[in-house]
């Protein structure tokens, strides 16, 4: 039973109006609420399927869980297409259509702020990838590199030499890291409006996240920040460290949740 309105997010009325007049059929079916110059992009919901037990079981299911982000996802990103959009949070459910409207009300100059804020621009992620073993290769190579061949030595020597030298390519390897994944992020920003880090899990995998980006930025100013992002893989290349950049997205990392937003406002 539909019992809620599951908000995606707000964007331009008038911008919205037309598009959606001539949206195909599928689903969720989309429904906007207007209130001055803003819209907010609904569908009807059930209520029972973010509360209750049977939800904590459903929301442990990454299937399911997946299935729904998606769904949000592509109505969010459809809205992006004819208007800056602010997206809500996941599982954003309202009680009734009042509710939406009061929450449009009081935050009216805020929405209104933030749409300006990102209008003709998208977030760009960015994710920086260490290969630890070709790393510290790359950083015993250059040990190497400066200082003299040794005379031969016993295996026993040599193995205690190597083992050293590898050693002190970990310890070079975490200030070069420290250095080099600033100045990285600094490169971008140049390119960008605003950026801001991502949380990621710290990992002894032999390929570790080292860096997590969002940047916003403008649609003018993409092609130059691909560049950049090329640029700066060439340069790493063959030194074990990495950057995937994906996008164009919605800005989800620059839009701070309403305080006013509940999965549930009752």
């Amino acid at each position: 039973m539909n019992d809620a309105l599951y908000l995606f997010c707000f964007a331009r009325a008038d911008s919205l109006e037309p598009a959606l007049a001539t949206r195909p059929p599928g689903e969720p079916r989309l429904q906007l609420l207007r209130q001055g110059d803003l819209a907010a992009v609904l569908c009807d919901a059930s209520r029972s399927e973010f509360a209750g037990a049977d939800a904590e079981r459903r929301l442990a299911d990454p299937a399911w869980i997946a299935g729904r982000v998606a769904t949000h996802a592509a109505a969010i990103e459809w809205a992006m297409r004819y208007s800056p959009v602010f997206p809500a949070q996941f599982g954003t459910l309202f009680s009734s259509a009042d509710r939406v409207v009061a929450l449009m009300q009081s935050c009216h100059p805020r929405i209104g702020r933030v749409l300006d804020h990102v209008d003709g621009k998208t977030e760009w992620a960015v994710k920086g990838w260490l290969d630890r073993p070709a790393a510290i290769d790359s950083q015993a190579a250059s040990i190497r590199a400066g200082e003299p061949e040794p005379a031969a030595r016993s295996a026993g020597a040599g193995y205690l030499r190597e083992r050293q030298l590898q050693a002190r390519a970990g310890q070079n390897l975490r200030r070069w890291l420290e250095q080099s994944v600033p100045l990285v992020s600094a490169r971008l920003q140049r390119q960008a409006v605003e950026t801001c880090s991502r949380p990621w899990r710290a990992s002894d995998a032999p390929n570790e996240i080292v860096a997590n980006w969002a940047f916003l930025v403008r649609n003018r100013d993409v092609p130059a920040f691909r560049r950049q992002m090329e640029a700066i893989n060439a340069e790493f290349a063959t030194q074990g460290l990495r950057f995937d950049l994906s996008g164009p997205w919605p800005p989800y990392s620059f839009c701070v949740p309403l305080t006013e937003e509940t999965t549930w406002p009752g």
